[in-house]
């Protein structure tokens, strides 16, 4: 089964926005930082179809420190790995 973090890099590549665009559009708030709630109501807006559970397990994943929140740079450090994306940054 194809890895949803590898779903979700493709899919915010498909936007064509930079890592900065969508990351701003999921914070929500604007604090600088995506709390769980505006993770989990990000991947809910793109209905990948992932359970709550898969959301969280993401979720985990990108934030590195485990302190509840994803930095910018947690979240660029996950989904800039990516040869074609460093392209579209430039």
């Amino acid at each position: 089964e194809m890895d949803v973090l590898d779903k979700l890099k493709r899919l915010i590549r498909s936007t064509g926005k930079s890592l900065e665009a969508v990351f701003k559009q999921i914070d929500t708030d604007g604090s600088g930082s995506v709390s769980s709630e505006e993770f989990h109501r990000a991947l809910k807006m793109i209905s990948l179809g992932l359970t709550n559970m898969e959301i969280q397990k993401i979720m985990n994943r990108v934030d590195s420190n485990n302190d509840g929140r994803i930095s910018y740079l947690e979240f660029a450090a996950k989904f800039r790995e990516d040869p074609i994306f460093e392209e579209k940054m430039v």
